[in-house]
């Protein structure tokens, strides 16, 4: 079929929906333009495009199926999202037609030289099994994920594929493909198994649009498995913790092998000091209760500017429970390698300490603890939990210098104090979590 209109009619078409998406991290009252577009797979009554979109200064990724011809919502269960004429509309994230054409993009070695969108395609393994069946998750924020199901679940030795779609997009690789794929081949289990990924080039940019992996059966979340635990009484420290703790220290040692490691320059550790200093500052605004400590939280800044620090590199950056499956059979995996959402793209990529991604996951032993005094678990008991979970975690990861401690320990301060403004503002019933974290810290440091 012919999708082509013009785009103030695509935008007038689909703006309520696109602004009201979960992934849509604009200002809802500001305009939308379509911008780009790549016809993906066409047939006599359905198309499926690509779209860049441009809202305010961001660009979202805006895949979209067309049919065309009577109302045709008898056949589905999925709504569309809007009408031109006699075209009917869907997010193709959301349609099985749509699913299919995306899913053709990582093996129909597609390499686009022209046109306002080029996508091109970068297998990693090739071709998979069939396809039996396929569905959007409703869970996710920043990006959408469709899971595809193998007809025959042990060909590939798992049950289907996970294709994960970037939403909202800035030039430059995606750390989250570039890491991960790097992990992978260097044959670290560490990470589910890479399938591919699609880059898309547009004038003034270019960036990975989506990438495909394994999809693991049976996994849970690390904040799942541990937080029920915790609600359900059962203090513990197991193995598994320590096991965490093993798979972080892989992962740094194969990112710290696959890409370049550098020194640490005195620029460079005084702009980080900066940083730490003003949401020290930010913190105490937040949360009078820090007011007395304030010279204290210096000391443990100024301790790491004094000592040596370790090479910078590439890291996991957004590194917490949350970011961790349990798989059946297997043990832990990490995902989402983008780094926090909120940081420009340009310094996610960059080098940074990998005692950061230490520090992340130790705090989030502490709010899983945090989170089951709030569901009224005993305070004491669960304090005591979090350090020994933070100790059995250590003893996985391995043993640290005193430097490397020093630095270690201001992270953990400043992953707590950022932790306090950002519940302030966005979870005041949370905030006593990262409160109490803090000041406990201040007062062993002392």
């Amino acid at each position: 079929m012919n999708w082509t209109t013009s785009p103030t009619e695509l935008a007038a078409a689909t703006r309520e929906w696109i602004t009201g998406a979960r992934w849509f991290t604009g200002d809802a009252s500001a305009d939308v333009t379509f911008t780009h577009a790549n016809p993906i797979e066409s047939s006599e009554n359905v198309s499926t495009v690509l779209f860049l979109v441009r809202s305010g200064e961001l660009t979202f990724s805006v895949p979209l199926t067309f049919r065309e011809g009577p109302d045709p919502r008898e056949n589905t269960s999925v709504e569309p999202i809007g009408t031109i004429g006699d075209v009917w509309i869907w997010d193709a994230s959301d349609d099985v037609d749509g699913q299919r054409a995306l899913l053709s993009l990582l093996t129909a070695e597609r390499a686009d030289d022209a046109g306002a969108l080029r996508l091109t395609s970068n297998p990693v393994r090739g071709q998979f099994p069939a396809i039996s069946s396929s569905h959007r998750l409703t869970s996710e924020q920043s990006n959408t994920s469709i899971i595809y199901r193998f007809v025959d679940p042990d060909a590939e030795g798992s049950a289907g594929i996970i294709l994960k779609v970037f939403r909202v997009l800035s030039d430059g690789a995606n750390p989250d493909v570039e890491l991960q794929q790097a992990l992978d081949a260097a044959g670290s289990r560490a990470v589910p198994r890479q399938y591919g990924s699609v880059r898309g080039a547009w004038d003034g940019g270019q960036t990975d649009v989506l990438v495909a992996q394994e999809f693991l059966v049976g996994a849970s979340d690390a904040w799942q498995v541990i937080t029920s635990e915790l609600t359900a009484g059962n203090l513990d420290v197991t193995s598994d913790i320590r096991d965490l703790g093993a798979l972080t220290a892989e992962i740094h040692r194969e990112l710290a092998n696959a890409f370049d490691t550098v020194e640490a320059t005195d620029e460079a550790r005084d702009d980080l000091v900066t940083q730490w200093l003003e949401r020290a500052d930010r913190a105490v605004s937040d949360a009078p209760q820090l007011g007395d400590h304030r010279e204290a939280i210096a000391a443990v800044f100024d301790r790491a500017a004094e000592v040596q620090w370790p090479a910078l590199q590439r890291v996991h950056g957004d590194y917490h429970l949350g970011q961790v499956l349990h798989v059946p059979d297997r043990g832990w995996v990490a995902l989402d390698f983008e780094g926090e959402p909120l940081r420009p793209l340009a310094q996610r990529v960059q080098p940074d300490l990998a005692l950061r991604d230490v520090a992340g996951m130790l705090r989030s032993f502490d709010y899983a603890a945090g989170s089951a005094i709030l569901a009224g678990g005993d305070e004491q008991a669960l304090t005591d939990w979090t350090a020994q979970a933070q100790v059995a975690f250590m003893d996985g990861y391995g043993e640290l210098t005193e430097s490397e401690t020093v630095v270690l320990d201001a992270l953990i301060l400043d992953k707590a104090l950022y932790e306090v403004s950002y519940e302030t503002a966005s979870r005041p019933d949370w905030v006593d979590i990262p409160l109490r974290g803090a000041l406990r810290f201040l007062e062993r440091s002392h």
